[in-house]
């Protein structure tokens, strides 16, 4: 069947300005499917769930890998690649809701679900999505979808409600034959014209209009948004691939309340993939490497007072009378936190030994509920304890975090003044988005592919040189000093590359 070529929105055109299986489906009984859940940070006990036709309904939530995808409205299949099978599909979309003609919207729908699947099997993840809000037309069509892909064995799917302990709602992954159509066909997934370069959120993490941006600040809308249009560009002539299956680089700039705070790279789907797998992406067919900064966060509050920190030879997470590794799980939250004396408090809380025997009582009950409450069983859901909120693992007995703060700012004493000011943590993703987008944007200029990781970037080994010098550059047109890139891979830490 040919298609209207208007019936789909044209895929992003700027001239137009193998791994271990993590929830893969197997084949059981004729009537029954298997899902295996065995990685990732999934409990043990947690390896099997049996349904049947493809579908499991629980009450509270199901237990879900570590990295799950969610549903990116702006991806579609690539039409050099997937017309046939996309046709295939929205003929028989068509044909199982009894819908006379074709509408472009459920059309697109079906096209950006199919591309989020093979996201997920790529990087075998599951694909979050939501079946509530049932008044909206797009989610009644993605109800629509499911019910058709799971009528033909095309996924498992988990009907559940929102777990609040892990803020997860309904999620499905690829059936072995829909993952050999995808195979077969070496589809691959695009980005659609109309695509978000930015997206600006609210307090609450809902995404803004930018309308109000676009009239009030269009020159700073064009500033932020070109690295990563220019970064997407470059993306359609090269390949990213982990096991032999296509990771889908794209991403997009999301900023919180404003232009000022936060600006990351996101969306891209090696940011799923954890960093102990991320060494074997290749790009272009070739090996890659992953230079970061070090100590970022702390070297930009440094340079906020006009001082150089030499992480290499300062290390800021050496604190007297304290292990390394505990002053960098303190460090992550308070250069992130606005409440000094709620950090001191979690500090403390988290190293007393009775609160830790409390929260993982309550984790290994809530493990045990949600098991049996996705297997149909009866089951209580546990309480959540008060402990449970800012409570950081990893703390050593009897911690205090009075005592922790105060050799901190002791330690630090040229920017403690600047620890719990005001939105500290999107400030400083504000300024490490900076140094990355004129990274971003001058190796672009050049042609050379990479894939952005907050404060790291992955390239290939032989760029490696050229994109930490534009790493350092960048940090050096930002800051006014010279950052301190490091690759760590394999366990070796291999401080400053030089061209």
């Amino acid at each position: 069947m040919a298609r209207n070529n208007g019936a789909r929105k044209p895929l992003f055109d700027p001239k137009n300005e193998k791994l271990p299986v993590n929830a893969q489906p197997l084949r059981g009984k004729a009537s029954e499917l298997i899902v295996s859940i065995n990685g990732r940070g999934c409990s043990n006990a947690l390896t099997s769930l049996s349904h049947i036709h493809n579908q499991i309904f629980i009450d509270r939530g199901s237990y879900l890998a570590k990295s799950p995808n969610a549903l990116n409205y702006d991806w579609r299949i690539n039409p050099s690649t997937g017309n046939e099978l996309l046709d295939l599909h929205v003929k028989r979309f068509f044909s199982f809701i009894n819908a006379k003609r074709k509408t472009k919207g459920k059309v697109e729908m079906l096209d950006c679900v199919l591309a989020n699947l093979l996201s997920a099997y790529n990087t075998n993840s599951q694909l979050l999505y939501s079946r509530m809000s049932a008044n909206n037309k797009d989610y009644r069509t993605t109800i629509q979808i499911v019910d058709y892909l799971v009528a033909n064995e095309l996924i498992v799917n988990v009907n559940g409600k929102a777990n609040e302990y892990q803020g997860n709602s309904s999620w499905m992954i690829a059936t072995d034959k829909l993952s050999r159509e995808f195979e077969q066909a070496k589809v691959k997934v695009a980005l659609s014209n109309d695509a978000s370069m930015v997206i600006v959120r609210d307090k609450k993490g809902n995404d803004k209009e930018l309308n109000r941006i676009k009239t009030r600040q269009p020159l700073k809308l064009k500033e932020v948004s070109n690295p990563v249009q220019d970064y997407n560009r470059l993306w359609l002539s090269h390949d990213v691939t982990l096991g032999g299956k296509n990771l889908v680089p794209f991403c997009r700039r999301i900023f919180n309340e404003s232009l000022d705070y936060g600006g990351r790279f996101y969306g891209a789907s090696h940011l799923v993939i954890p960093s102990a797998e991320r060494k074997y992406i290749l790009i272009d067919e070739q090996s890659t490497i992953e230079p970061d900064f070090k100590s970022l966060h702390f070297a930009l509050l440094y340079a906020q007072v006009g001082i150089e920190l030499d992480p290499l030879r300062d290390d800021p997470y050496l604190v007297d009378g304290f292990d390394r590794k505990t002053i960098k799980l303190a460090s992550l939250v308070l250069l992130n936190s606005e409440n000094i004396p709620a950090f001191k408090g979690n500090i403390t809380k988290s190293g007393n030994h009775q609160n830790k025997q409390v929260i993982a009582e309550y984790r290994k009950a809530l493990e045990l509920f949600m098991l049996r409450s996705s297997q149909g069983l009866e089951a209580k859901e546990p309480r959540k304890p008060q402990v449970l909120k800012g409570f950081i693992d990893g703390m050593p007995d009897d911690i205090d975090g009075e005592t922790l703060y105060t050799a901190l700012c002791e330690r630090h004493q040229a920017i403690a003044h600047l620890f719990g000011s005001e939105k500290i943590g999107v400030r400083l993703q504000n300024i490490d988005s900076q140094i990355m987008a004129k990274t971003i944007a001058q190796l672009t200029a050049l042609d050379i592919p990479v894939l952005p990781v907050h404060d790291s970037l992955r390239c290939k080994v032989s760029d490696c040189g050229v994109v930490t010098q534009a790493m350092k550059q960048a940090y050096k047109t930002v800051t006014g000093f010279d950052g301190c890139v490091t690759n760590y891979e394999s366990g070796q830490l291999k401080p400053n590359f030089t061209m």
